[in-house]
């Protein structure tokens, strides 16, 4: 977190580095990161930033320096942990890397460019062309990094980003308190198992990162073909990634209700993004007639019918998903949506689509178990069947 109002250097994907407020000399920025400036550039006495052009050929300065700060830790007595930086240093050159630390974020008067590269002042020793260092300066909730750029006439070095880790955590915190009864010794110590820290840093790292490679809707698209697998569940790379996304989001809820309108519907809304609606034609029946009871058996029960004729076939097992126009706009689009009602419906089950106006939104699911009706729902026996 940076305090506002005070110097620093801002690294934006677009324009490059740029200045906030004032803090270097003798540097110029670039997209690709900052650098000494071109001996043809007028150096600015307000700390402003000399434009970004490349250099002209008649060489760059011998040095200059920029302070990056106050960073703020969040807490009194932050113990700052590791600088990591990007640089391409040439032969010749040099980047020498400074840090400072205090309670308080007004400016100390050693957090100036312009006052050397020399430990003092609570400037910590000088680190030379480093990738990456620990933090040498007590513990304090702002922190300075002075860094000094040295070059010859014909090359600089060059920094592309800096970095701050905070705050400092340890595997020393495991050992047993006899390693931790000295204060100096602390210190000691944390530096020393950070080595190792930082090897197994990676590791560490994965196993933060793997649970949230577990949530569907936070893990990385290379990553869904491997859960769709775990948990079973059909996941086509043609699919938009969001709706991929859902799908597997929701595959506890798709595995409880597979086989019935509504998990048709839950299927779909992952795929479209909304909720369809799912016409069922066994509702489209007629209702039976009123007829005279014969022989003891009241109609429209009746042993014989013929399954081409009767509207109890003709509705049977087959529905209507309605769609919004633009949803089944091509064949592509057809065929995805068909493979989604095709893994969620029952085997025996027909469907066709109808693009027309918004459904109620819900499948249309019966409140509760209907009994079968003889002749309306149900037949018994066979064409030419006889009591």
């Amino acid at each position: 977190m940076m305090t506002p109002g005070l110097r620093c250097l801002l690294l934006d994907p677009e324009t490059g580095w740029r200045m906030v407020g004032a803090g270097m000399e003798g540097l110029e920025a670039l997209p690709d990161g900052l650098r000494l400036a071109s001996r043809s550039l007028p150096l600015p006495a307000d700390g402003t930033l000399p434009p970004a052009t490349p250099g002209s050929g008649q060489g760059f300065l011998a040095e200059g320096r920029v302070v990056l700060g106050p960073l703020d830790g969040g807490e009194a007595g932050c113990t700052w942990h590791r600088v990591e930086l990007e640089a391409d240093i040439p032969t010749g050159t040099a980047l020498v890397v400074q840090t400072l630390t205090s309670e308080q974020s007004a400016d100390p008067a050693p957090a100036r460019p312009g006052t050397g590269t020399a430990a003092g002042d609570g400037w910590s020793s000088p680190q030379v062309n480093p990738t990456e260092f620990l933090v040498q300066s007590r513990a304090g909730r702002y922190l300075w990094i002075r860094v000094s750029f040295r070059g010859g006439t014909r090359a600089t070095p060059r920094l592309a980003s800096l970095s701050v880790r905070f705050p400092r955590v340890t595997s020393a915190r495991f050992l047993p308190a006899v390693y931790r009864e000295s204060s100096k010794g602390d210190g000691f110590l944390e530096r020393f198992v950070s080595v190792f820290d930082r090897a197994l840093e990676p590791i560490r790292s994965g196993a933060t990162e793997f649970q949230a490679r577990l949530d569907p809707l936070s893990a990385p698209a290379d990553f869904l073909p491997w859960l769709a697998g775990i948990l079973g569940v059909a996941n086509d790379p043609a699919w938009p990634t969001e709706a991929r996304r859902r799908f597997l989001a929701r595959a506890g809820r798709l595995f409880r209700t597979r086989g019935t309108p509504a998990g048709i519907a839950d299927a779909l809304e992952a795929f479209l993004g909304r909720r369809p609606s799912l016409e069922e034609h066994f509702r489209r029946r007629p209702e039976p007639t009123e007829a005279e009871p014969r022989a003891g058996i009241e109609l429209p029960f009746r042993v014989g019918v013929d399954p081409d004729r009767e509207a109890w076939y003709a509705h049977a097992h087959r529905f209507t998903v309605v769609l919004r126009p633009g949803e089944c706009a091509d064949d592509a689009a057809r065929r995805a949506l068909a493979r989604v009602v095709e893994a969620e419906k029952p085997a025996h089950t027909l469907f066709d689509f109808r693009v027309g106006e918004e459904g109620p939104g819900p499948a249309l699911v019966p409140e509760g178990p209907a009994a079968p009706r003889i002749g309306v729902d149900a037949v018994l026996g066979e064409e030419g069947m006889r009591l």
